[in-house]
């Protein structure tokens, strides 16, 4: 009897931290749910529109469709796509603090795209740490940072309900905390090619949250031990481009101990001060291979091999774009 109070009570704990709800069914039982029931999870209620991918705000019929990021699933290179660094510094950041949505980030990591689908114009940049998903956030600029950071305008073809853009430079950045905002990560990303399809005319959704197939009995978390491992989120869109070796070195992954540089290159590569730069190779004009060519924007040859091509798979909901930070 004790064991069975304490499991009750250990179920309720898990269902009232990750807004589980249950329906009586025909038999008097009940089914617990991964999907979100409170109203700050959308724009307009459960039902409402956007609501398969926790949209904050309502593209319907308009011209200019805002969004933002909502997870991004590294695919290559491998170093990237592991579980540790896709949940402990993609995912955290990505995803945004609001646990009864089932969403346990801290929201440091913000995308923001704005597509007119008239002028055939697309802009996009970072932002600040989101912090009020429902007031939306705007366009970050960081002019004196060592990599300069600014939203980007950029040509982008729209047909039906997908658009795809080719070429863009974006310096990305990525805030360490909520609160610090004096010394983000960025991330230089070349020759970007982001595409992605709505998942209908309402513009809201390339993806969707899939809290109907979680389970509440893991705190709604998705089960990374199956073949293939279960995500919280459906992708709806993909990028690629690449990052150079020099400017990998420049990108400090806390929770790693290391620069990105040493992530890919392989820790023979880590000098005395975490980085590839202070490597007794690197201090010997020596490079780590990368296998991408920057100068031609195509696959590593013998005498070319200086960056690293990034590749991943995202979804991306609606969300309000107040403009330009002050």
């Amino acid at each position: 009897m004790q064991r069975f109070l304490a499991w009750a009570v250990a179920l309720g704990t898990v269902c009232a931290v990750s807004a589980c709800s249950s329906d009586e069914e025909d038999g008097g039982g009940s089914t617990a749910s991964c999907v979100p029931t409170a109203a700050e999870c959308y724009v307009a209620g459960a039902s409402g529109p956007g609501a398969e991918c926790l949209a904050k705000a309502d593209n319907t019929g308009q011209t200019k469709w805002q969004g933002r990021l909502s997870s991004i699933l590294v695919k290559y290179p491998a170093s990237l796509a592991g579980e540790f660094v896709q949940t402990t510094v993609i995912d955290k950041g990505i995803s945004l603090k609001q646990p009864a949505c089932n969403e346990n980030g801290d929201g440091t990591f913000s995308s923001l795209f704005e597509i007119d689908s008239t002028t055939g114009k697309m802009k996009t940049g970072g932002s600040l740490p989101v912090t009020d998903p429902q007031a939306g956030a705007c366009f970050v600029k960081l002019p004196s940072a060592a990599v300069p950071v600014a939203p980007i305008e950029a040509n982008v073809t729209v047909t039906g309900n997908s658009f795809n853009a080719k070429g863009l430079a974006v310096n990305v950045p990525i805030f360490t905390s909520p609160t610090d905002l004096t010394n983000p990560i960025i991330l230089p990303l070349h020759e970007v090619e982001i595409q992605a399809t709505f998942n209908g005319d309402d513009h809201n959704c390339a993806g969707k949250f899939n809290g109907a197939e979680l389970d509440p009995n893991d705190s709604c978390a998705p089960n990374l031990k199956v073949d293939p491992p279960q995500r919280a989120w459906t992708p709806g869109g993909s990028l690629k481009g690449y990052i150079t070796v020099e400017e990998a070195d420049k990108v400090v992954i806390k929770d790693l101990d290391s620069t990105l540089c040493v992530l890919l290159a392989g820790n023979d590569w880590k000098g005395p001060e975490k980085d590839c730069k202070s490597s007794t190779d690197w201090l010997a004009n020596k490079r780590p291979d990368g296998d991408w060519c920057a100068k031609d924007n195509t696959a590593a040859t013998a005498t070319c091999k200086d960056a690293y091509k990034l590749e991943a798979d995202f979804s991306a909901s609606a969300f309000k774009i107040t403009g330009d930070c002050p």
